[in-house]
């Protein structure tokens, strides 16, 4: 048997708030997927954000990321506590 558990029961308010912007702003984006600018008439250009989220949503998000090098690479790990069981049968 193998038992896995990882994350939160209940997220903290700030993580669940930056993951409801995110969200907000993929749905507002929807129209102009990889678009990069827009004539908008009388000459002028409206030119759109390439960043994949808002300097906000990545520092509410960056504080519960933790990364450890791992043979010369780096991977993020979970901040929350891993607990598990492992058991084999023959």
């Amino acid at each position: 048997m193998l038992r896995y558990t990882a994350g939160y029961v209940t997220p903290p308010a700030d993580l669940a708030q930056a993951c409801v912007e995110l969200v907000a702003l993929r749905y507002r984006e929807r129209g102009r997927i990889g678009e990069v600018a827009r004539a908008i008439g009388g000459g002028q250009t409206a030119s759109y954000s390439q960043k994949d989220m808002s300097d906000s949503i990545k520092t509410s998000i960056q504080q519960y990321r933790r990364v450890v090098p791992v043979t010369g690479s780096l991977i993020p790990v979970s901040t929350q506590a891993v607990t598990g069981d492992l058991a084999g049968g023959a």
